[in-house]
């Protein structure tokens, strides 16, 4: 089917699975074949999301990718939430995630709620695991030791209120991500291109101990600005915006999360 230009359209395609190509006797020897994953109808059921049938196609790609690795998750509804503004609270947790660390995570809660058990009484399972996001937060010092148990334990909570400096659902910032993603993937922080981050009009608005994050992140290309000059660090940053982001970064993720583009043709599909 051409489009009105006269062009063949370019189709994009996630594959989470292939089924191994076998061949027998004369026939062709496959140029590559693939093993899918047992749960790769969950994952495609997963990223089956109603919200990004419709609106700017532009960020699509980059939610299936960070959906299909499994880094960023739906509200379980068939609904993304491309718009919604990414918490503190999952902004950090994406950012362990897309390091591989969800399982360190996982096991930090859960040794956490054994020592205490009543300050994970009731907890929904969102918030069961993000302590043990928390915990490695404090150890990576993303987090300070006051907020952390302002953020685990309630009695605490109601006398710290005001000197919280990390707020679970408060907005992530642009800035806010581009640093815990920066420091979870690795990066050293670069120093000496002030040049490329100086031609931002609202490069001072950077908190100055983001900025050499904020630099590597935008030498990579991970964090762009808005076409206008403007690097907009203090602007909350949407789930769709935080999903081009990880995609953005997939060369600099474990290896865990390599992808590779491949262009061709299907020629045959077997069990």
């Amino acid at each position: 089917m051409k489009n009105k230009t006269g062009m063949l359209p370019i189709i994009t395609l996630i594959m989470v699975i292939l089924l191994r190509t076998i061949t027998a006797g004369a026939e062709e020897v496959p140029e590559f074949s693939f093993v899918g994953s047992l749960r790769s109808g969950d994952i495609l059921q997963n990223i089956d999301f109603l919200d990004l049938k419709d609106g700017n196609p532009w960020p699509k790609e980059a939610v299936y990718t960070a959906g299909a690795l499994e880094i960023m998750k739906g509200y379980g509804n068939r609904n993304f939430g491309r718009y919604n503004n990414l918490t503190k609270e999952q902004a950090l947790a994406l950012a362990y995630r897309a390091a591989g660390r969800e399982e360190e995570a996982q096991v930090a809660a859960e040794k956490f709620a054994a020592a205490n058990p009543a300050n994970v009484s009731g907890l929904a399972p969102d918030k069961y695991w993000a302590n043990g996001y928390f915990a490695l937060a404090v150890t990576d010092k993303l987090m300070t030791q006051n907020d952390f148990l302002s953020l685990t334990n309630p009695a605490v909570a109601v006398l710290n209120l005001a000197n919280l400096t990390f707020v679970r659902d408060a907005p992530a910032s642009r800035q806010d991500f581009a640093f815990y993603l920066g420091r979870q993937i690795k990066s050293t922080g670069t120093r000496g291109q002030e040049k490329l981050f100086h031609n931002f009009n609202d490069w001072e608005k950077v908190d100055p101990e983001k900025i050499p994050y904020i630099e590597d992140m935008l030498i990579k290309g991970i964090l762009n600005g808005d076409g206008q000059g403007n690097l907009r660090p203090q602007e909350n940053i949407s789930r769709e915006q935080a999903a081009a982001m990880i995609k953005n970064s997939i060369d600099s993720l474990p290896a865990t999360f390599v992808t590779k583009p491949y262009f061709g043709t299907i020629e045959s599909i077997k069990n």
